[in-house]
C-alpha cells in the first residue's frame, strides 16, 4: 500500500510539470484574471507555472499559444487603495490575441477612479473596455482605442477592465492609474458635483451621475415646482428656492415688487450665495415693472459690493436665474416702501443723524412739526418753510446702537402725538416713526418708516463713517504734525495714525491696505507698506490695528527713483462693532486674500500728503541753528 501511495505522489508531480497547472481546488469557471495564491487564473500562470487546473478550459483561446515572457501581468485583482497596471510586455509592444481582465475592488462605500495615463494601440481591433460592475456582464462605461486618454467613475465598489487584442498590428499598449475614494451620496447634496461624480441634474446627459441620484435628486416633470417669484406689495422678504438649503438647477424667478402710489421701493440683499460663475447663476435688479426697464445692477458669486437698491418709481422688478450645473445656498433680502426722497429723507454720519420731513406730508397726516419729538423728548427740531428737520449728534437723543448680520446699525424714532388739553389720551392717533441707520461698505443706508396704524411708507437715506490720518514725530502719538507739507529726511522714522473723529470704544478700526505713490491720483508706480492688514515693507512696525477705534504704524522715509522728491499716502480701513467676533478687524493680518459675506463692514478710503524729502541746504540750516 505505502508503495502504490508513493507512485501515485509521483505521477501527480510529473502530470504537474507537464501540464503546467497545479491539482488545487480552486476552478477558472467565472474567475479568470484571479490570483488565488495558492494558484492563478491569470495569463502569468503559464508562464510561472501556477496555473489552477481547468484554467485551459476557461481563460484561454486553445488556437493559440500564449507565452508570456517579459512585462507586465494579463490581468488580475486589484484591491490596493492606489496603483498602476499595464498592458501585457509594456512599455514594449503587446502580444497578438492578448485577452487580459482586471477587476478593481474597493472598500466599503467607496468607488474606484481609474485613468489612462498613455494609451497607443491598434484603432481598429485591439481595445479597451471599462465596465461598471464585478463582471464583463455589467453596463459598459466606456472604450478606449488608438491613443486616446480616458478617465471612469465607477457608481459602486467594483470595477471590470478588459484588454483584447486581434492578430495583427500590436502597439506600445496602455499604462493606468487606478485609486479608490469615499462613496459620495446626493441625500443633503442635491445640485452638487463631486467631480468624481455628479448630483446635479447634468448628470443625467454626462452619465456621471452619483449612484443614489436617482433616490433623492430626480423629479419626474410632474414633480410640484418650488416658489419662485410672484408679485408683492409694500415691503416683506424674497430668497431663492429651498432657501437657507440649496437651490435647484434651471431656476428662472422674477418678483415684481411694488409700493404705494408715490413712493418708492427699497431693497436689501441680506445673505448672498451663488455658484461661482457670473453668467451661470445671477440676479439681475430692475428700476421699474418689468426685466425690460433699466438695470440697476447685477449679482453673482464675485459681484457684491452694493446689496442695496432703490427704485426711482413704484415699482422694482428681481430677476434670478441658474444653469444646469453647480448651485449654491442662494440668497434672502428685505424690501419694503419709502417715500419719495422730496417727502423724506435721512442722512447718516459717524458723528451726526440728520433727518429732514417734508411739512406737506405731515400737515396730510393732520400733524404739526411742533408735535414731533424723538426718543429723549428734549430732542426736538427745527423747521424752514419746506422740511422739518432733526439733527443732532449720534450719540445722544437716545440713539440706539446693534449689530446685525455684521452690519453696524443705528436707531431712534419720530414721535409725535396731537394736540391736545390734559395729561393721557386714550385716542389712537399718535404719530411713530422708525429711524434706522445701516452703516456699511463704502456707505450707510438709512431707512425711516411709520407704524402701520399711521402709514406703511419708508425713507432712505445715505451716510459715512467720518475717519482721519495723520502723521505724528514720535511714537507716543501725542500732537499730530501740522506742517504741510510734512518735510523729512531720507530714513527717518514716520509715525502715522488713523482714527474715527468720534471717539468711539464700541467700534473698532482697521488699516486693511496703505500704498505709496508719488502722485496723487496714484494712477502709477503704487509701492505696498501693508496689505491685507500685514506689513510689506520692511520698515513697517504696526503698532496697534483692529482692536480700537484707531490704528497706528510707522515705517521709514523713502523716495521713488526717477522722479521728484514727494510721497502720498492712501490707506484703506475697515470700520467694525467690537461684538462682531467675525469681523474683519478680529482676522488681522492674512496673506492670501478671501472672500467672505458673513460679515459685512464699513470701509473707508483716506489719503494724506504730500511727504518731501528735505534738500541739503535744509540740513545745513538746521546744523546752524542747533550750534
Amino acid at each position: 500500500m505505502e508503495f502504490l501511495f508513493m507512485i501515485f505522489l509521483l505521477g501527480s508531480a510529473l502530470f504537474g510539470l507537464g501540464s503546467g497547472y497545479t491539482t488545487s481546488g480552486y476552478s477558472c469557471l467565472y474567475n479568470c484574471g484571479y490570483n488565488f495564491g495558492s494558484c492563478s487564473c491569470t495569463s502569468p500562470c503559464q508562464y510561472y507555472g501556477n496555473c489552477c487546473h481547468d484554467y485551459y478550459d476557461y481563460c484561454t483561446d486553445t488556437t493559440v499559444e500564449f507565452e508570456l515572457t517579459t512585462g507586465a501581468a494579463c490581468g488580475g485583482s486589484l484591491t490596493q487603495s492606489r496603483g498602476e497596471f499595464f498592458s501585457p510586455q509594456y512599455p514594449s509592444n503587446y502580444p497578438n490575441y492578448a485577452h487580459c481582465t482586471w477587476t478593481l475592488l474597493a472598500g466599503e462605500r467607496q468607488v474606484v477612479l481609474l485613468d489612462f495615463m498613455f494609451v497607443d494601440m491598434e484603432s481598429c481591433c485591439d481595445f479597451i473596455r471599462v465596465y461598471n460592475g464585478p463582471t464583463a456582464q455589467h453596463s459598459l462605461l466606456g472604450s478606449v482605442t488608438g491613443n486616446q486618454i480616458a478617465s471612469f467613475n465607477s457608481s459602486s465598489r467594483y470595477m471590470t477592465v478588459v484588454f483584447s487584442t486581434d492578430g495583427s498590428v500590436t502597439g506600445r499598449g496602455f499604462r493606468a492609474q487606478w485609486s479608490f475614494k469615499s462613496q459620495y451620496s446626493c441625500r443633503y447634496n442635491c445640485g452638487y458635483d463631486f467631480s468624481l461624480c455628479s448630483c446635479t441634474s447634468s448628470c443625467q446627459y454626462y452619465g456621471n451621475c452619483c449612484h443614489d441620484y436617482y433616490d433623492y435628486c430626480f423629479y419626474e416633470t410632474s414633480a410640484p415646482v418650488p416658489a419662485c417669484g410672484g408679485s408683492y406689495y409694500s415691503s416683506g422678504f424674497i430668497s431663492s428656492p429651498y432657501y437657507p438649503d440649496y437651490y435647484h438647477d434651471n431656476a428662472y424667478c422674477i418678483w415684481q415688487l411694488q409700493a404705494p402710489a408715490g413712493q418708492t421701493i427699497f431693497l436689501s440683499f441680506q445673505n448672498f450665495d451663488l455658484d461661482r460663475c457670473c453668467h451661470c447663476d445671477y440676479v439681475n435688479v430692475y428700476d421699474g415693472p418689468s426685466t425690460g426697464s433699466h438695470l440697476l445692477g447685477k449679482l453673482c458669486h464675485n459681484e457684491t459690493n452694493h446689496l442695496d437698491f432703490q427704485s426711482s418709481s413704484s415699482f422694482l422688478t428681481v430677476l434670478f436665474r441658474s444653469d444646469y450645473s453647480g448651485v449654491g445656498r442662494g440668497f434672502n433680502a428685505y424690501f419694503s416702501s419709502s417715500l419719495n426722497h422730496n417727502t423724506g429723507r435721512v442722512n447718516c454720519s459717524s458723528d451726526w443723524m440728520n433727518i429732514a420731513i417734508r411739512k406737506s406730508y405731515l400737515d396730510s397726516l393732520g400733524f404739526n412739526w411742533h408735535d414731533l419729538y424723538l426718543d429723549d423728548h428734549r430732542c426736538r427740531p427745527s423747521t424752514d418753510n419746506t422740511y422739518v428737520t432733526f439733527n443732532f449728534p449720534l450719540n445722544s437723543c437716545s440713539t440706539r446702537r446693534k449689530t446685525q448680520n455684521g452690519r453696524i446699525i443705528y436707531t431712534n424714532n419720530v414721535r409725535a402725538a396731537q394736540s391736545m388739553s390734559g395729561e393721557i389720551t386714550r385716542r389712537n392717533g399718535q404719530f411713530l416713526m422708525f429711524v434706522s441707520c445701516v452703516m456699511e461698505r463704502d456707505a450707510s443706508v438709512g431707512t425711516l418708516y411709520e407704524a402701520k396704524e399711521i402709514s406703511n411708507a419708508n425713507i432712505t437715506g445715505t451716510g459715512r463713517f467720518n475717519t482721519t490720518m495723520s502723521f505724528y514725530p514720535s511714537p507716543s502719538f501725542s500732537y499730530p504734525i501740522t506742517e504741510f507739507p510734512y518735510r523729512v529726511n531720507l530714513n527717518q522714522e514716520l509715525y502715522v495714525q488713523v482714527q474715527l473723529t468720534r471717539a468711539d470704544p464700541s467700534l473698532h478700526l482697521f488699516i486693511d491696505t496703505c500704498v505709496a505713490s508719488p502722485n496723487s491720483d496714484f494712477s502709477i508706480r503704487n509701492y505696498d507698506l501693508i496689505r491685507n492688514g500685514c506689513g510689506r515693507d520692511s520698515t513697517v512696525y504696526i503698532y496697534r490695528n483692529g482692536d480700537r477705534y484707531f490704528a497706528q504704524f510707522r515705517f521709514r522715509a523713502f523716495m521713488f527713483l526717477r522722479t521728484h522728491n514727494q510721497v502720498f499716502l492712501r490707506c484703506d480701513v475697515v470700520i467694525c462693532a467690537d461684538n462682531d467676533y467675525n469681523s474683519r478687524c478680529r482676522q488681522g493680518c492674512r496673506y492670501r486674500k478671501k472672500r467672505s459675506l458673513s460679515s459685512d463692514h464699513h470701509t473707508e478710503v483716506l489719503t494724506i500728503g504730500p511727504i518731501k524729502l528735505k534738500g541739503p541746504e535744509e540740513d545745513v540750516a538746521k546744523k546752524k541753528d542747533e550750534e
